[in-house]
């Protein structure tokens, strides 16, 4: 493969991302232009849409469903009801299953083992359960219930990989695109992450995966900003609206950002 794009994650930020590839795909810049995508959490749904063809029905995604019933608050805590996901890419918006397993290119999505504090990686185009793995990549502890695949437990890829670069496959690919939800200096604030495994979790493998997950992601980030192999597309700022938005203008003005920063990356590169 000569060519790689990478997604972040970033909660209800990734309509930024939607915004991108919905640019691309209108200016004739289809997902087989890079013959591998790896997408963690959020990302992982936006390339499973790019790759099946449906950037309709994931914009709707984003822009109305998502909204209205995903994340809810209780006593001040929010949480994710993976039950109304699931229901939203089964029945409501259903992802193609057979274009997605029938791509020309691979999608790789990460997912992480408590415990470990390792990346696992699954080939979503090959799974027998891509349903269930994308429900994995959205969860989280102190957001929603543990996702069992095969009898293992596995959360968000988030906690070990956000951004993805540490796929081995990724390894001998020079040219790689990388689709960021913060621009360019943006870091995870350590302390904050660490205090939130100690106020909200008990499990110490659980502690241990949470207090972790803002090292590894910064370093992530420091990386592809020295490595000049990667090119990224970014905010300038941050997104109006964040990882817990259910504001419907905010993620609508996200996804025009996401469109903004794809039409000038196109116009940069003459593609």
């Amino acid at each position: 493969m000569k060519s790689s794009i990478i997604y972040d994650g970033g909660g209800m930020q990734g309509s930024y991302m939607a915004g991108i590839l919905a640019e691309f795909q209108d200016r004739g810049i289809k997902a087989e232009t890079w013959g591998l995508h790896v997408g963690t959490s959020a990302g992982a749904f936006c390339a499973a849409y790019f790759i099946s063809g449906q950037l309709e029905e994931g914009l709707r995604i984003w822009e109305k469903h998502l909204t209205k019933g995903f994340i809810s608050w209780k006593n001040f805590h929010p949480y994710y009801d993976l039950s109304y996901l699931k229901r939203i890419i089964t029945e409501i918006e259903p992802l193609n299953l057979l274009k997605l397993s029938k791509s020309k290119s691979q999608l790789i999505v990460s997912l992480t083992k408590p415990g470990s504090n390792r990346t696992n990686y699954v080939n979503l185009t090959k799974v027998k359960n891509p349903i269930d793995v994308l429900l994995a990549c959205c969860s989280a502890p102190f957001l929603s219930e543990p996702m069992s695949l095969n009898g293992k437990i596995f959360y968000d890829g988030g906690f070990t990989a956000q951004p993805p670069i540490g796929y081995p496959g990724l390894k001998k690919i020079k040219n790689k695109t990388v689709l960021l939800t913060y621009p360019r200096g943006f870091r995870l604030k350590e302390w904050a992450w660490q205090a939130a495994s100690l106020i909200l979790l008990t499990q110490p493998k659980l502690k241990a995966m949470v207090a972790k997950t803002a090292r590894f992601g910064n370093a992530s980030l420091n990386t592809i900003e020295r490595d000049k192999n990667y090119t990224v597309i970014q905010p300038d700022l941050i997104l109006p609206g964040g990882w817990l938005n259910i504001n419907p203008k905010l993620m609508s003005k996200n996804v025009r950002l996401g469109r903004k920063a794809a039409k000038k990356f196109i116009i940069d590169r003459n593609l």
